[in-house]
């Protein structure tokens, strides 16, 4: 049977939901890691132009501090407000079940990875 292709937003749910339970919850910087990994494999999953440039951003940084800065950084500043958080949030759902406080909170870091504008994190949490 062969392998079918899938897109960036399935790649990047894969990254979320290994990063979850591989840490137990959430990790910022192996999330990121996850997501740079992830697409470095396979650049032709479609992703957008502007995630790419916060790859770049987050490969080319070895002792990166804060994994959020570079996505925070775009647009002058205000961040992504796309729906790329949207689109890869569902494990956040499954691994945090049982809390949902902890799993708005999550699903918002997440989301800050890529895409930190106000609108972006207010699209995730249903507002």
């Amino acid at each position: 049977m062969d392998i079918l292709n899938y897109s960036d937003d399935t790649a990047m749910q894969k990254c979320v939901a290994e990063s979850l339970i591989q840490n137990k919850g959430f990790n910022a910087m192996d999330m990121a890691k996850k997501f740079v990994t992830e697409y470095y494999t396979d650049k032709n999953r479609g992703y957008g132009g502007n995630v790419i440039d916060v790859f770049a951003k987050l490969k080319e940084t070895n002792k990166l501090i804060d994994p959020f800065q570079p996505a925070r950084e775009q647009f002058n500043g205000t961040g992504s407000y796309g729906n790329g958080g949207a689109m890869r949030i569902a494990p956040v759902a499954l691994f945090c079940h049982g809390n949902y406080d902890v799993m708005l909170d999550v699903a918002a870091q997440a989301t800050k990875l890529t895409h930190t504008h106000r609108l972006a994190v207010l699209e995730i949490l249903g507002k």
